[in-house]
């Protein structure tokens, strides 16, 4: 069966104007419904990859394709509809007076009734546990709180994929578990979810296509056991190899372990032992 690309970006070069060349001759296809993540170190040009997916930037050369469409400049401006954004900084996205308002705010401008724009924000609240705080001003909340809101404001437009900029940064282990859960839920829902980051460990134990980017480039792409066989490159690209990973060969080298494949988390590790 032929897969489903989503979303496509063809050949993107970007310069900004400083004269940084953020991308070089990028290519890249989203499979439709999967968790895909972007790993690389600070400036490898994930986040302005990122802005080109929801177009707020445009590309000064490529194409970009959305359910195999090619996309006009004007069109590739509605993107927003389609594809969401969470920004690694939740002060960046919220403004609004109050949560309520803030998550009601996208609805509204995609010319939804009253009534379906309450549905929508209702829905949101509860799948990101913030109800409690809809009333609440949105600079009063907590770190956790704040990135909570940030997901339900993209909820709340039921778009079809979802982009995370560095979504576990700054979170503490509990609401970084929580987010975690909310991002299963929204899989087992057919969404689209793309995630950047460089912590390779909870890329390894989440995604299930990997890019990994340099210099504005794509060093490297393909499934778990693909990517993080491939050590030389990922040290090229400035990554650790996963930890369970390391435990995982030096357990395998000394004949302490027979698995038919690599862990991906801490109780398949367990399993094995």
């Amino acid at each position: 069966m032929e897969q489903q690309w989503i979303l496509h970006l063809k050949n993107i070069s970007y310069n900004y104007p400083d004269g940084t060349l953020a991308l070089d001759n990028l290519h890249v296809k989203i499979p439709k419904g999967q968790r895909i993540v972007f790993l690389g170190p600070n400036g490898s040009g994930k986040s302005t990859t990122f802005l080109h997916m929801n177009g707020v930037l445009k590309p000064q050369k490529g194409e970009v394709y959305y359910e195999g469409q090619k996309l006009s400049h004007k069109e590739s401006k509605d993107l927003w509809r389609k594809v969401g954004i969470i920004f690694q900084d939740a002060d960046t996205q919220l403004f609004s007076t109050s949560v309520y308002q803030e998550i009601s705010f996208g609805p509204k401008n995609l010319g939804l009734s009253n009534e379906e724009v309450k549905k929508k924000v209702v829905e949101a609240m509860e799948a990101t546990d913030v109800s409690k705080l809809q009333h609440k001003p949105v600079h009063f909340l907590s770190g956790g709180e704040k990135k909570r809101v940030s997901i339900a404001d993209i909820l709340a437009m039921d778009t079809e994929i979802i982009l995370l900029d560095e979504p576990t940064i700054s979170l503490d282990p509990k609401h970084a578990t929580e987010l975690m859960e909310i991002l299963e839920e929204l899989h087992k829902k057919g969404k689209t979810l793309i995630i950047s980051t460089h912590d390779v460990n909870f890329a390894y134990s989440w995604g299930d296509y990997f890019y990994i980017m340099k210099e504005g480039k794509v060093l490297l792409e393909g499934s778990y056991q693909e990517v993080f066989k491939q050590q030389t490159l990922l040290k090229e690209a400035n990554l650790e190899v996963p930890w369970i990973l390391e435990i995982y060969y030096d357990l395998l080298e000394k004949g302490k372990i027979k698995a038919p494949y690599p862990p991906r988390n801490k109780q398949e590790l367990l399993k094995y032992l």
